[in-house]
């Protein structure tokens, strides 16, 4: 997948952790995301959200548990 890609040459990151990544869109309407599941394998979802401040959309966040809730 590209994203498994993307998340380890470009971020330089390990897409086999418990992490999530969320890729958004350039016009930062729509996001995906991915994530390890270790019984499945790789699983990504889109979602489409309104009205979200754009940000730099080649920057790299990291949220804890509590931003994500």
């Amino acid at each position: 997948d590209s994203l498994v890609f993307w998340v380890k040459s470009q971020y330089d990151l390990d897409p086999f952790s418990k992490s999530i990544f969320i890729f958004c869109s350039r016009r930062s309407n729509r996001f995906k995301v991915l994530y390890w599941d270790g019984e499945v394998g790789y699983s990504t979802r889109g979602m489409k959200i309104e009205n979200y401040p754009a940000k730099d959309v080649n920057e790299v966040q990291v949220l804890t548990e509590e931003e994500v809730d």
